[in-house]
């Protein structure tokens, strides 16, 4: 189970709309927070049942459409946020875990593959039609995509089946295709990105450094260490500051010289 990450619209990391908040996957439920008055002070307004082990949710608050992703059964689940209850369900891939959801183009992406089992690949979904419109072939296993709306790329960092470089792929969003591909370090997780800046984050076990890719340039242009491997990388854009989140403590990287400036130690478990 991983949690409680809700993309919201473009993949920018909003967590709120129509007065919900999905604040958990839990064993074959999603569980709905929220207040009429404010979000502030939420409480559970509805549990969901959805197909078995969920590992990822989406959400489209302009149709108040959640989509969640059921790893056991293979497939995405319709959720309305108007009456709270399914109304559809879309086959997927095996080997599962993240949704992307592109508003603009109205497409829902799917990453799916394994690393011992080879290449994955991005289906995508007409979030119109709720239909399987294509696939994208990757060279690796897929991590957490990340979309820059404005542009139409779609980020997409892969592990190497054999433990070697991993790869970033971009892809179009508009035509589903690789454009093309940077070189990056052993085992790549979740990548940030500041579209403005044109920059993208992404934590590696090489070792247990983040390279800084320019998404204009296609190339890495730096690589900063944070310490010990990262789990996941939060980005506060307006303040050039990326929070690289490991085992017992958050490292805070200025990420106009790309340096590490703090480190917040957590406390042991």
């Amino acid at each position: 189970m991983r949690g409680s990450r809700v993309q919201a619209g473009q993949g920018t990391g909003a967590r709120v709309a129509t007065g919900l908040l999905a604040t958990a996957l839990l064993a074959g439920q999603v569980v709905l927070a929220g207040s009429a008055v404010s979000a502030e002070s939420p409480s559970v307004v509805a549990t969901i049942k959805v197909g078995a082990n969920p590992t990822d949710m989406a959400l489209d608050p302009a149709k108040g459409i959640l989509y969640v992703l059921g790893a056991t059964k293979n497939q995405v689940d319709v959720v309305s946020t108007a009456t709270n209850t399914v109304i559809g369900t879309i086959d997927v891939p095996a080997e599962t875990l993240y949704l992307t959801l592109d508003t603009a183009r109205k497409q829902l992406f799917v990453a799916n593959g394994d690393e011992t089992l080879g290449p994955g690949a991005i289906t995508v979904i007409d979030t119109d039609t709720n239909t399987v419109k294509g696939t994208t072939p990757l060279v690796g296993s897929p991590r957490m995509p990340v979309l820059d709306s404005q542009s139409g790329i779609l980020f997409v960092a892969q592990t190497d089946e054999d433990n070697g470089p991993g790869t970033v792929s971009m892809i179009d969003a508009r035509t589903n295709t690789v454009l093309t591909s940077v070189k990056v370090g052993i085992s790549p997780a979740d990548p940030a990105l500041d579209a403005a800046r044109h920059r993208l984050y992404v934590p590696t076990s090489t070792p247990d450094l983040i390279d800084v890719i320019d998404t204009q340039g296609n190339k890495v242009i730096a690589h900063v260490k944070a310490g010990r491997a990262v789990d996941f990388l939060v980005l506060d854009a307006p303040h050039r500051r990326l929070f690289a989140v490991r085992m017992n403590g958050i490292t805070v990287i200025n990420t106009k010289t790309n340096k590490p400036t703090a480190v917040i130690k957590l406390p042991v478990a």
